[in-house]
């Protein structure tokens, strides 16, 4: 903190901060939906409004993270409360599985990063 004085071309000055001064939440939207199943590949297409052969692409190019680690295929399960990170279109977080349909699709809570 002490050693911290500059950020590229610009001064700074750094100072502690009482952690009950901050109120750091993310905000948070939640949404529900159904999906064929809770593979990855079917989930980013829900959740970010794609087909899911357009979904596969962007896991296939690397754009997409589970807490921080890089998918290489879309057949991997999403857990509950995983994170979802694709560059470009933004971050979600997998929040429960609702249930089943009638018609045999699965319904889910997910929250998406503002």
């Amino acid at each position: 903190m002490e050693e911290l004085t500059r950020i590229r071309h610009t001064t700074v000055v750094v100072s502690l901060a009482e952690l009950k001064d901050s109120d750091i939440r993310p905000n948070l939207k939640q949404e529900e939906t159904t999906v064929s199943s809770n593979r990855l590949d079917a989930l980013l297409a829900s959740m970010c409004h794609l087909s899911r052969g357009q979904a596969a692409e962007l896991i296939q190019k690397g754009l997409v993270f589970i807490n921080g680690k890089q998918m290489s295929g879309g057949s991997v399960s999403v857990k509950p409360e995983e994170i979802i990170s694709v560059r470009g279109m933004g971050r979600f977080r997998f929040e429960d599985l609702l249930g089943e349909t009638k018609k045999g699709r699965i319904r889910i809570r997910y929250s998406k990063y503002i």
